[in-house]
C-alpha cells in the first residue's frame, strides 16, 4: 500500500508532479490489485436507484449536492 506521508517537489512545474506522483502510486508491482479492485467495484450492485432525468442532472452538475 502507498505511504500516506505527502510527497513535496518544490519548484517543480504541476505536470512534473503529477507524473512523479503517479509513478510513485500507480506501480507495475500494484496494478492487478487496482485492476481487481476496479473490476469489483464495477460488478458490484449499485445502490442508487435514480430516474434517467437525475442522473443526467447529477452528470451535468459536478456541485449537485444530496438534498435532505
Amino acid at each position: 500500500m502507498a505511504s500516506k506521508m505527502p510527497i513535496r517537489y518544490p519548484g517543480e512545474a504541476p505536470a512534473q508532479k503529477l507524473h512523479a506522483l503517479k509513478e510513485h502510486f500507480f506501480t507495475p508491482a500494484t496494478r492487478e490489485t487496482r485492476i481487481s479492485r476496479s473490476l469489483a467495484a464495477l460488478k458490484t450492485a449499485s445502490k442508487l436507484r435514480l430516474t434517467q432525468d437525475q442522473w443526467k442532472m447529477a452528470a451535468e452538475n459536478p456541485e449537485f449536492e444530496e438534498e435532505s
